[in-house]
């Protein structure tokens, strides 16, 4: 794993503490990409990943962290890119889930909270 970002290392803490989540490498082509499930169905809740800045719609070439997350159903456009730090989904369905850089933007107490909803829409 080579997440650096210490907000990225605040929330694997906080996924395996509260739902004994490891993040899952599933590409060797992707080595800082992983995926956070559900253990109880192996349903994806949230995906980790280290990508340009670019490719979220930020106008930069930097290599940031963000993770992608569940949102409630259908209302994900609402919340992406009225929020700061948090972006429509990137390589995902934007109708269903969000992108979060994790820079701090948004404090831990946010993400957690946003994380602990996305985890509960995978049950």
């Amino acid at each position: 794993m080579g997440y650096q970002n210490p907000q990225t290392l605040r929330l694997l803490d906080f996924v395996k503490v509260n739902y004994g989540t490891d993040p899952e490498f599933l590409w060797a082509k992707f080595p800082n990409t992983s995926v956070l499930r559900n253990l109880g169905n192996r349903k994806w809740y949230g995906v980790v990943n280290s990508v340009s800045a670019s490719k979220i719609g930020i106008d930069s070439d930097k290599i940031i962290e963000i993770v992608n997350i569940r949102f409630n159903k259908g209302e994900a456009p609402e919340i992406a890119g009225n929020v700061s730090g948090i972006f429509p989904a990137w390589h995902m369905n934007k109708r269903n889930w969000i992108t979060i850089v994790l820079d701090d933007t948004l404090s831990d107490e946010q993400l957690f909270g946003l994380v602990a909803q996305s985890f509960e829409f995978s049950k």
